[in-house]
């Protein structure tokens, strides 16, 4: 394909890209933040995930439109305005998806669900990452297993060296 077509083919993967790396890096630091909770105090669970996430979309977007118009002789693109739109959005995803387990269950259940529901999306990443490689199902689950375990230890070493 070449032309036009092949061009949106790209920018939607691109934009795609993007916001999986957000999701997923938002879901690792939402992770370590429930991990790393003392039991024996209260928080506002849902103060954490959406402090958390709107804390890193945030910081994320002054981050990215700094640079981009660094790289873009002071002027901001808009297609760097797309990219950063898509951001905030998949960072404002994953704190409604961990959400909803905390609107509707007890906090240490809420917590529970949301804990296995962030680890899934690491999960499902790794999964999908090798299907789309041409992998079959035992090899991609083996690469599912791998980028949880991986994430998982990122999230530890940030629980413990944070907290």
């Amino acid at each position: 394909m070449t032309g036009r077509h092949g061009q949106d083919r790209d920018e939607r993967a691109e934009l795609a890209r993007e916001a999986l790396t957000m999701i997923l890096y938002v879901s690792v630091v939402l992770l370590a933040a429930l991990v790393a909770l003392p039991d024996d105090l209260q928080f506002d669970l849902l103060a954490v995930v959406w402090g958390t996430a709107v804390g890193l979309a945030l910081a994320h977007w002054f981050a990215f439109r700094v640079s981009a118009r660094l790289f873009g002789d002071g002027r901001l693109q808009f297609r760097d305005a797309q990219v950063a739109a898509v951001q905030v959005l998949a960072a404002i995803v994953v704190a409604l998806v961990a959400s909803l387990p905390l609107l509707f269950t007890s906090d240490e259940a809420g917590a529970e669900v949301a804990t296995i529901e962030l680890a899934a999306v690491i999960g499902l990443a790794g999964y999908q990452t090798a299907r789309r490689g041409g992998a079959g199902h035992g090899r991609a689950m083996a690469a599912g297993i791998t980028t949880l375990a991986l994430g998982g230890l990122v999230v530890m070493v940030k629980a413990l060296v944070s907290h």
